[in-house]
């Protein structure tokens, strides 16, 4: 019997011919879950996301088409990442944006400002006051606009919308009422894909039999 549950075992294993494809990018899309694996889209294409795509690779390209995704449901074979695009993140791709530091406070309200106050810098200032005076944050190269997440803070234009704001409350972090912790603004969302690929009809790999050595006689 023992004997028996080894073979099955060894008849489960898949020895196609294959490779592993990971892509990596970032995008402005809101809804990343949409863009990248959407749930319930059966055949209608125009909800097709990225891996819906891949899944129906032989499908779209006929029964000819050499590759095949492998085993999405399986974690070894196949894995999905996504999340803000964060200056913190490690787990980021690399190459996502350029740093550069932002000034959060107009030069002439910051010569309003009392002396003494102590402003912060994320990532690295104190912030007493809850006043950011400038912030690292990730720009897109081409369109030089902010991609990361940052800091939720009062503008120019909410003091001068809200009577109960003043010039002092520029740049000040804005907090959930609730939790009383600072608010956060999501942009661009980076995403991480590696999947497995069979490739059907793969031409076979040469083995290379390694011969002996050429001694000579001394």
């Amino acid at each position: 019997r023992r004997g028996s549950q080894v073979e099955e075992e060894e008849d489960k294993i898949d020895d196609s011919v294959g490779f592993l494809v990971t892509i990596e990018g970032y995008t402005p899309y809101k809804n990343v879950d949409e863009l990248i694996d959407p749930t319930g889209v059966g055949d209608d294409k125009s909800k097709w996301g990225l891996v819906t795509r891949l899944i129906n690779l032989s499908k779209e390209n006929g029964k000819d088409f050499p590759f095949e995704l492998f085993e999405k449901s399986e974690i070894d074979h196949f894995k999905q990442e996504y999340d803000p695009v964060d200056l913190d993140d490690e787990n980021m791709p690399l190459g996502i944006g350029v740093k550069k530091k932002l000034l959060r406070i107009p030069l002439e309200e910051e010569e309003k400002n009392p002396r003494g106050m102590r402003i912060g810098v994320r990532g690295g200032g104190l912030m007493t006051t809850g006043i950011i005076k400038e912030e690292e944050v990730l720009v897109d190269p081409m369109t030089n606009e902010e991609m990361s997440k940052t800091w939720d803070l009062y503008t120019a234009e909410d003091v001068a919308n809200n009577p109960s704001l003043s010039s002092r409350d520029i740049a000040k972090q804005k907090m959930n009422e609730i939790t009383n912790k600072p608010l956060v603004i999501i942009r661009d969302h980076w995403f991480r894909i590696q999947a497995k690929f069979k490739w059907k009809d793969a031409p076979e790999i040469e083995e290379e039999v390694p011969t002996a050595p050429d001694y000579q006689n001394i």
